[in-house]
């Protein structure tokens, strides 16, 4: 397992100049390690009966990451095939250090990245 830390806020803020995931999926280059392996993923969840966008940003070599909610966009469609091939996985976002590895793991099957439509 790689030892996990969170990206510190200069490295967030260089993360954040490129345009949003929702609009360009490729994997980034880390700040912290200069792999071109930050990878992402995004779920809708719900906090107190409004709908919320879940964001999930990690290293795959380096294992620095970030967690973050916000408001989910309207008529955002997630296109997402971890639900397809295991349903049962998603227990691990109850573990946020255990559930990169699932998202690594996905991604190197093929199942990640996500995409995106507009209603």
């Amino acid at each position: 397992m790689v030892r996990r830390r969170n990206f510190s806020q200069e490295e967030l803020a260089i993360l954040f100049r490129g345009p949003s995931v929702l609009e360009d999926q490729n994997e980034r280059e880390c700040p912290a390690c200069g792999q071109m392996s930050v990878r992402f993923y995004v779920r809708k969840s719900a906090r107190a009966g409004q709908p919320t966008l879940m964001n999930h940003m990690w290293c795959a070599s380096c294992g620095t990451f970030f967690a973050s909610t916000g408001g989910y966009p309207r008529g955002l469609v997630i296109h997402d095939r971890w639900r397809e091939v295991d349903p049962d996985g998603w227990r691990d976002f109850k573990s946020t250090l255990k559930v990169f590895d699932t998202l690594d793991r996905l991604w190197r099957r093929g199942v990640l990245p996500q995409s995106f439509t507009q209603e």
